[in-house]
């Protein structure tokens, strides 16, 4: 058995905010609010010889600066080869990049995807180098309390694209690692919940019915199509637009990856929550949801 990955660096957007310019980078896209247990979060000065001596003596490389400057990823990665790190992490933690619809409607998913072939290369120079590819859909309670499913709790306003029956995968914020599982693959992490459920959850929650909510009805075509226009203008909030269209647009995208991929949650212990209790908590504000 491999020694546990301990030393665990984290690349943190934060840290490295994406350009304006939408012809060069795209946001960062939401991200896990935890840290393993032990981190070292990377600093601004990207040169290869910082990076590599940052990495010395590192366990595992976790890349969570998203689409950004796909070439700095790169760098990343070329450092941890060096440096001897066991485990790199690209930054997915979203759709299935695997799935060329998905790839097809937004150049930051074939960024994610060009990353992962790239580290493929440099491991096969570097065999000490392994890494693992999480796909976990959206994180239901961070997604939920920022809004970004759609539904306003303050104001009670709900806009549900298709009527809202599009399913897809989510994980609430949790990521272990084990050593020895998922070596040079893909992880997916995985619930399963679509529009409607969360709407239901939330009317339960909150004791209320559909006449006490604004609800809008739109189509997921209509909100991507939007979305790549405003972006093509210079409006980098359009690609979120096109972002969430690939999730609530389900099986379209592949956003329902657990009805035909191997789902790693029990496996790896990670327990699935029941989606009515975590939205209580998320509604009623008792279960913290960090800013992005």
């Amino acid at each position: 058995m491999s020694a546990p990955l301990k030393n665990v660096a984290i690349v943190d957007p934060s840290s490295h905010p994406p350009p304006p310019s939408p012809s060069q980078s795209y946001p960062a896209p939401p991200q896990p609010p935890h840290s393993p247990p032990k981190s070292a979060s990377s600093k601004a000065n990207t040169t290869p010889q910082f990076l590599e001596e940052s990495f010395a003596g590192i366990d595992a490389v976790i890349l969570t600066v998203g689409a950004a400057a796909l070439g700095e990823q790169r760098n990343f990665v070329d450092a941890a080869g060096k440096a001897g790190v066991r485990r790199i992490v690209p930054s997915e933690f979203g759709g299935d990049t695997r799935n060329p619809v998905l790839l097809a409607a937004s150049p930051m998913f074939a960024g994610r995807a060009e990353l992962v072939k790239y580290i493929k290369e440099v491991v096969a120079e570097h065999p000490g180098l392994t890494w693992t590819s999480v796909i976990t859909g959206p994180f239901y309670d961070w997604c939920l309390g920022l809004g970004y499913f759609s539904f306003d709790l303050e104001n009670k306003k709900a806009t549900l694209f298709d009527g809202g029956k599009g399913e897809f995968s989510t994980v609430l914020a949790a990521l272990l690692s084990q050593p020895d599982k998922y070596v040079n693959d893909y992880l997916y992490l995985s619930s399963f919940t679509s529009q409607t459920e969360i709407f239901a959850a939330l009317k339960k929650a909150s004791g209320t019915k559909d006449s006490d909510w604004s609800i809008e009805n739109r189509s997921v075509e209509e909100h991507m199509k939007a979305g790549n226009e405003r972006f093509a203008k210079g409006d980098t909030h359009g690609l979120w637009d096109v972002v969430f269209g690939t999730i609530v647009g389900g099986s379209k995208f592949g956003s329902d990856y657990a009805k035909g991929r191997k789902i790693g949650n029990s496996e790896l212990g990670i327990e699935k929550e029941d989606i009515e209790s975590v939205t209580k908590e998320v509604s009623e504000g008792n279960r913290h949801v960090a800013k992005w």
